[in-house]
């Protein structure tokens, strides 16, 4: 009993700087991947930003005694609403993102030491 516990200890001691090592890639990795996503997403949410603003330009524009001018604001307010799901979708899958990141992060450094 004793000899297996040394063995185990001896391997141990042999392969634990390689896959502590390995493990730290691995989340480096991830966590570059994480940074990408992130970048991704607040680059959909600044379209959403710069859509909002020109759908609002588009109603200020808009002449509401003329018909055509009705049609402008209803194809505005799908604009709106479209943006807004989008900024809703991204924000929560960003949230979502967050959140696994920092659950990554806590079992990480639990694991580590």
């Amino acid at each position: 009993m004793v000899a297996g516990s040394l063995a185990l200890y001896a391997l141990a001691r042999k392969y634990w700087p390689s896959m502590k090592s390995r493990i730290r890639r691995t989340a480096e990795s991830t966590e570059d991947g994480m940074r990408e996503y992130v970048d991704s997403e607040r680059g959909l949410i600044e379209e959403y930003n710069s859509g909002m603003a020109d759908a609002s330009r588009d109603l200020q524009r808009v002449d509401v005694r003329d018909e055509k001018a009705s049609t402008q604001v209803e194809a505005a307010e799908k604009k709106i609403e479209i943006y807004k799901e989008l900024k809703e979708d991204s924000q929560s899958d960003l949230r979502y993102q967050q959140r696994t990141a920092r659950r990554r992060d806590m079992f990480r450094k639990s694991a580590l030491f």
